[in-house]
């Protein structure tokens, strides 16, 4: 799993639960501790994802219900969108590159 992969797992997992652990994190992700707490903060600081960790509840969540459609104001966070895959895209560059 890359990385792009991994970071809308990530999205996928807190948005499925109303909070989800470090270690159901890594047991989806099946990454290192280090690579999966670089992977939070890059979400957090590159991708603006409002991941707060709740010490109360020892879960990692989207701050007040972001990633949620039941959220007060509405909003809900959601990562760019990706239309094609790596592969993908190679196979489209290496067609227009013949043509």
């Amino acid at each position: 799993m890359d990385r792009t992969e991994r970071f809308y797992r990530i999205e996928l997992l807190i948005k499925r639960q109303a909070g989800v652990t470090f270690d159901q994190l890594l047991d989806e992700l099946e990454v290192s501790p280090a690579t999966l707490k670089r992977d939070l903060q890059y979400l957090r600081d590159r991708m603006d994802a409002p991941i707060v960790y709740d010490r109360d509840d020892n879960v990692y969540r989207f701050a007040d219900g972001a990633g949620t459609n039941g959220s007060p104001t509405g909003s809900t966070h959601q990562l760019p969108g990706v239309w094609f895959s790596e592969k993908e895209i190679r196979a489209l560059l290496t067609m227009h590159q013949l043509i």
